[in-house]
């Protein structure tokens, strides 16, 4: 569910656009959440008759979504299916082929410069396990070595200058990758390694015990074994490799809790091409485009969660599960994203069979008079309302903005942000998670923006005419 606010950050990000063919109004907030990870792209004039609209809502950090939004819109561009005029190719292919690079090390760098991560000093966590370690007073860390089966007969050679070591650590000093000092680093490292329990391989020897007995007497009375006893030892060995191994694979397909971007973190993306009267959109994830067709909402994308039937077969035949709670490995609640690459390494798959693939699914209409507005919305707005409610909410403010010269379509977004924020979070997080909307009038904007000034017109046109008549 994440962590909360106090109170909710309602603070809001906002604007509008328009050119000859479209209007669109943005906003975005962060509520309930500690921070804020969505992001979005609104290109009016893309390219010659075509424009842009994207959401992502990223998961793990913010560093995703907003390379996403900075840098997804400008790759498509590059691709050759893109240059070819073949859109719907290009969204296909161009979201495999951005998520790769997002572990290129050129992009990682990048990554972790956004998430405001040191990349000088990678190892913060081993020196944070060393900084513990040091601060472990002699005789607990011996007793703690002997029940770890280790020899420390040799632990008075140990440098033992205090009886009580505590290495001089700033106890304000955070345990993070964030705003570390390189030389800090290693100092702290070389005094937990100085001062820390110095035993060698030499003097900590590893011991195997049974019933009580040590290693060497175990070998001592090795002779008296028979070798059919030897041969059970040496299956029982190989049954307790294969159990590790087993166990090795298992790790593998769970849910890392690590703080590496690009493999930890991720985002999903729903993008809409609106190419004169065709409208073209991709999505990951479960951020949503919906189009409202005669009042109707029509979705032109599809949620993907994985315990749908569809999804939950790619998984498992990936080598992973999914709980109760709808999750992967205990983890993603999403199939689908951007980023998220310690569930994409199975070598033996393609980048569309991994148990979380950027593969986007793709929809294509015919836009006519009969569509008037398209809502791109991240899951802290389509967990609150459906899609039908959605078009119901803009459709009314629409309408009732009709007689306004300058309809404010970020206006109507953020009292649909408003409308869905959650008045606690004593709930299931329902309203709880950042919120970003998108508003894109589409063919019959100008029936919209200027009906009200058209029926100021007519109504002075009429009255001159009537003048005219009576004289």
């Amino acid at each position: 569910m994440g962590a909360y606010l106090a109170k909710p950050e309602t603070k809001k990000t906002s604007y509008d656009k328009n050119n000859d063919v479209v209007k669109v109004g943005v906003s975005e907030m962060q509520g309930w959440r500690v921070s804020m990870e969505d992001a979005h792209s609104c290109t009016l004039d893309y390219d010659d008759n075509l424009s842009l609209f994207a959401v992502f809502d990223g998961h793990g950090g913010a560093e995703v979504s907003t390379y996403a939004a900075e840098n997804l819109p400008q790759f498509l561009k590059t691709m050759d299916e893109y240059k070819n005029g073949n859109l719907k190719d290009c969204l296909l292919n161009g979201f495999l082929q951005f998520d790769e690079k997002l572990i290129s090390d050129e992009v990682l760098d990048k990554l972790r410069e956004m998430a405001g991560m040191n990349e000088s000093n990678p190892n913060d966590s081993e020196i944070c396990a060393l900084r513990d370690e040091a601060e472990i007073p002699i005789e607990e860390l011996k007793a703690k070595l002997q029940q770890g089966g280790y020899s420390v007969t040799n632990i008075d050679d140990v440098e033992d200058d205090d009886e009580e070591y505590k290495p001089e650590i700033d106890e304000n000093a955070e345990c993070s990758s964030v705003g570390k000092d390189e030389e800090k680093g290693k100092e702290i490292e070389k005094k937990a390694a100085k001062k820390s329990v110095k035993v060698s391989q030499e003097k900590i020897e590893k011991e195997s015990t049974v019933n009580g007995e040590s290693k060497d007497d175990v070998e001592n009375g090795a002779d008296d074994q028979d070798e059919e006893e030897e041969e059970d030892d040496d299956d029982e060995e190989n049954s307790d490799e294969n159990e590790n191994d087993d166990d090795e694979d298992e790790e593998e397909n769970q849910c890392h809790d690590g703080d590496e971007v690009g493999y930890d973190s991720g985002t999903t993306a729903i993008v809409a091409l609106l190419n004169k009267n065709k409208l073209i959109v991709a999505n990951v994830g479960d951020s949503r485009c919906v189009l409202c067709r005669n009042g109707i909402a029509i979705d032109m994308s599809v949620d993907h969660k994985p315990d749908d039937e569809k999804e939950l077969k790619r998984i498992q035949n990936a080598g992973g599960k999914v709980t109760a709670e709808g999750r992967v490995n205990g983890g993603l609640n999403l199939s689908r994203a951007f980023g998220d690459h310690r569930y994409k390494g199975k070598a033996d798959l393609g980048p569309d069979e991994q148990q979380i693939t950027a593969f986007p699914d793709v929809k294509e209409t015919e836009i006519s008079d009969a569509d008037k507005f398209m809502v791109l919305a991240c899951d802290g707005i389509w967990n609150v309302l459906t899609s039908q409610e959605v078009v119901d909410f803009v459709s009314e403010r629409l309408e009732a903005q009709s007689d306004s010269e300058n309809v404010s379509l970020s206006a109507i977004c953020e009292e649909l942000l408003d409308s869905c924020l959650a008045s606690d979070t004593s709930g299931d997080g329902t309203g709880c998670d950042n919120m970003t909307a998108i508003i894109v009038l589409l063919s019959d904007a100008k029936n919209f923006i200027h009906k009200g000034k058209r029926k100021a017109e007519h109504a002075s046109e009429t009255s001159e005419v009537k003048k005219l008549k009576s004289e």
